[in-house]
This record gives C-alpha cells, structure tokens and sequence, in this order.
C-alpha cells in the first residue's frame, strides 16, 4: 500500500532542502507543470522542469536570504 503520508513528508523535505536532482526525483520524465501566477505558463518534461526550478530557487533563495 502507497505511504502518503511518508510520501508528503518526503516530498515537503526535498522542497527545503532546494537540491534540485532531489527535488526531480518526485516526477516523471514526461511531467507537466503549469506555473500560476502574473504570467501563467505551461512547463513539460523533466528537463525544462529543472531549468525552470534553478531560476526560481536562485531567486527565491536571494530574496530570502536576509
């Protein structure tokens, strides 16, 4: 049986710890992520995933690094 909660837990890790392959590990090669917001995009497969997570993290973490 599927172990959401440890799933959850692991998940939420992998998003703190801003180690993107970590992070990557939770997806498919063939995902899609639709980044909400001002300006709504559509992002598909691992790859343009990757790229677009290295951006938002290098700037999230400037931004919150005061």
């Amino acid at each position: 049986m599927f172990n959401y909660q440890k799933f959850e837990k692991d998940f939420v890790e992998a998003w703190n710890s801003h180690v993107i392959e970590y992070l990557l590990s939770f997806y498919t090669d063939d995902l899609v992520y639709i980044h909400p917001g001002e300006h709504p995009r559509v992002i598909k497969g691992k790859e343009q995933f990757k790229k677009y997570l290295e951006v938002f993290l290098r700037h999230f973490l400037i931004t919150n690094s005061n």
